[in-house]
C-alpha cells in the first residue's frame, strides 16, 4: 500500500484531519489531509482533495474512493 502525503506525517496534523482510502489501478492507497488545505473543514471536501490529488499525480490511472476516516 503506497501513501499520498499531501501535509506533514499525521502525527504532527492539529486536529481534525482525514485520511482517505482510495485505490489506483486496483491498488489500495490512502491520503493524508489537512484541513487548512480545504475549503471548509469537511468530510466531503476532503474526500474531493484527495481524489483531485491523487488524479493529479496519476492523471491516467482509474482512481475510486474507498474510505474516509476522521480523527478529532
Amino acid at each position: 500500500m503506497s501513501n499520498l502525503y499531501t501535509m506533514p506525517i499525521k502525527d504532527s496534523f492539529p486536529l481534525p484531519y482525514w485520511v482517505v482510502g482510495i485505490s489506483i489501478d486496483e491498488e489500495k492507497s490512502s491520503v493524508n489531509v489537512h484541513p487548512q488545505s480545504l475549503r471548509e473543514d469537511d468530510y466531503a471536501d476532503a474526500i474531493e482533495h484527495a481524489m483531485d490529488t491523487a488524479k493529479a499525480l496519476y492523471p491516467n490511472s482509474n482512481i475510486e474512493f474507498l474510505y474516509i476516516k476522521e480523527y478529532n
